[in-house]
């Protein structure tokens, strides 16, 4: 993944676009560019970019040697707008791309901030009440030689297995973050994944309108610059990030190098919707496939924002109900001793 910020580069490439529309030279742009960048990884790769372009290559061919910033689509872009002559009609085209993955992206850790925030204040409160509440109430219970309920021992228990090996457990957690990840590596099991996530009643649909809607417009767009429809899909497949909609690309291109159409293999996925393949078969008589595809990406961008607003009204009391009963199971704990205490001291 780039360590550029997408709307650094968005920023970036549109200004571009600007420059060389305006007929300013390409290094004459990168310079000035350059000079002006902010970022400091933004800034390393464009000086790099422009050494290479003063020594004679090619935008696209300069951009590829910095794969952390620039994708496989944003060279492929370029390449074909250099080949064209049109490479400001093309950067304005990955410009309007990139800014619609910024959206994106910024709407899905709009949606997750608040769960994100429920779920680590109650652990905060939780490891507050282990760490620091529940040892000062041992001593006075010992002081006092109260009687101690089970569930209050227990949680004593656990606080002082937590006190002692603390970074064990947090050992044990990163080892099993690194397990998880490494067995998510493997295709299959990431396409397991993948497709557990998509048959889930309400995540299901969230899943699939990302998904669909990052996939139309980054094939829109692989359309509308020019490239190959074999290229275009291949590189679709790379951006599209599920495996089960690899698949589906793997056997979309199968059936275009066969002389079929896109829309016969959509048909034959059962995670597009008819209405979808129906619209892009159309457009391929037609000839409107990137117009075509991108209001289809309209209406998933839509079905993104129900979705997920569907997604967390449905989980948010299910997040109030299950983390309000351990805070109040922890803090029974703690109060249960405090009542044998009062009848004791009596």
């Amino acid at each position: 993944m780039s360590r550029v910020p997408l709307r650094e580069l968005s920023l970036f490439t549109g200004q571009l676009a600007a420059m060389m529309r305006a007929a300013v030279p390409a290094m004459e742009s990168l310079e000035s560019l350059t000079q002006r960048e902010q970022h400091p990884v933004l800034r390393a790769v464009l000086l790099d970019v422009q050494s290479r372009v003063r020594r004679g290559e090619g935008l696209s061919r300069a951009f590829s040697k910095h794969p952390e910033c620039f994708d496989r689509v944003y060279v492929h872009l370029v390449a074909a707008g250099e080949a064209r002559g049109d490479v400001p009609a093309v950067l304005d085209r990955i410009d309007r791309h990139l800014e619609f993955q910024a959206e994106l992206q910024h709407r899905i850790r709009s949606a997750l901030i608040y769960p994100v925030i429920v779920i680590v204040s109650a652990l905060g409160v939780v490891l507050f009440i282990l760490f620091f509440v529940t040892p000062t109430f041992v001593e006075v219970f010992r002081q006092f030689d109260a009687p101690i309920p089970w569930p209050t021992r227990a949680l004593l228990a656990v606080s002082g297995l937590l006190s002692r090996f603390w970074h064990v457990g947090a050992g044990l957690l990163a080892a099993g973050a690194a397990l998880a990840w490494r067995w998510l590596r493997v295709p299959s099991h990431r396409g397991a994944v993948d497709l557990f996530l998509l048959e889930l009643p309400v995540v299901g649909p969230m899943v699939q309108a990302v998904v669909m809607t990052r996939l139309l417009r980054t094939l829109a767009a692989l359309s509308q610059g020019g490239l190959p429809i074999l290229t275009a899909l291949e590189l679709t497949r790379a951006a599209v990030g599920n495996k089960v909609f690899e698949d589906v690309l793997d056997d979309v291109s199968r059936q275009v190098s066969e002389g079929k159409g896109i829309a016969s293999a959509l048909r034959r996925s059962p995670h597009v919707s008819l209405v979808v393949s129906n619209m892009v078969a159309t457009a391929e008589r037609t000839g409107t496939l990137p117009q075509v595809l991108n209001r289809v990406a309209d209406y998933y961008e839509r079905r993104t924002e129900t979705a997920m607003r569907d997604l967390f009204t449905a989980l948010e009391p299910v997040f109030v109900g299950v983390l309000g009963v351990i805070v109040a199971g922890v803090a029974l704990c703690v109060l249960l001793p405090i009542f044998n205490l009062g009848a004791v001291t009596r």
